[in-house]
């Protein structure tokens, strides 16, 4: 799945599509989920690709309506995943999911992502994906805005058979 931002294309990988699948809310008692994304940038073109993620781990908090990232698994794995590709490896933002068909942030989720980007070492655009039942949708943040950048729908089925195991 390939979205745009201005000249710039930024493809989720069927493997993380697969992932956040897994969590989405079809079900009246599944809670929201979510995690870190992460990924490649392209130098001489200012792509990216979204090749990893992290999932809900113990000592997040997660209930039909909210999810918090608390777990300090979530930044070990991406120091560990940064080290292992020679700092080619980058934090691209949050995702997590909502029970709506076509999601809409919070006002936690923005207050959420305001701090996360105020505490961020580097100054780069954040992306932060909200999946719902029939889906996607990317919202950039940076020191000059804050907007969607795209509405993206998803069957979720096409995504059952592509789960690649963690390595």
């Amino acid at each position: 799945m390939v979205f745009e931002d201005g000249l710039r294309k930024i493809k989720i990988e069927d493997n993380v599509l697969a992932r956040i699948r897994l969590f989405c809310q079809i079900k009246n008692n599944m809670p929201e989920s979510g995690g870190i994304l992460a990924g490649r940038e392209n130098i001489s073109n200012d792509n990216m690709i979204i090749e990893n993620i992290t999932e809900p781990m113990a000592s997040d908090y997660q209930s039909r309506c909210r999810f918090t990232r608390k777990d300090p698994g979530h930044i070990t794995f991406f120091q560990k995943l940064y080290r292992e590709n020679n700092g080619t490896v980058r934090y691209i933002g949050e995702w997590h999911t909502h029970p709506e068909d076509v999601p809409h942030y919070s006002i936690i989720d923005l207050k959420n992502w305001k701090k996360i980007y105020r505490n961020a070492i580097e100054k780069q655009s954040q992306y932060h994906l909200i999946a719902g039942r029939k889906a996607i949708v990317i919202w950039k943040y940076s020191a000059l805005n804050f907007l969607p950048v795209e509405v993206l729908s998803v069957n979720w089925e096409d995504y059952s058979g592509t789960v690649i195991e963690d390595v």
